[in-house]
């Protein structure tokens, strides 16, 4: 059985929990990692051990090689429902309280 192939869809502090838990879960793998900025992508990616970086969120979320994407950004900062919708992945939206 493949493994679900997870995208970040930030660099968020948060992330490091699902991270952590990614890595201790059996058919999970953090494949790639998005940001505004390719830069920071590329940074976060080497620090965290993730294959792929990308400089925007719409990247991401074309990324084929990604079957379910995290989204821990704030409400505002969602991608748009039309924009999830067309992404050949799952999407998962974090929210805080």
């Amino acid at each position: 059985m493949r493994a679900l192939r997870v995208g970040l869809l930030s660099t968020a502090d948060i992330n490091s929990k699902l991270l952590g838990g990614a890595r201790a879960a059996e058919g999970v793998e953090v494949v790639a990692v998005a940001s505004r900025s390719r830069e920071r992508a590329a940074a976060y990616a080497a620090e965290h051990g993730i294959g792929r970086a990308h400089g925007s969120y719409h990247a991401l979320l074309a990324d084929a090689g990604v079957d379910a994407v995290y989204v821990p950004l704030p409400n505002s900062l969602h991608v748009s429902g039309r924009s999830a919708r067309s992404s050949p992945a799952s999407t998962c939206c974090a929210r805080s309280r």
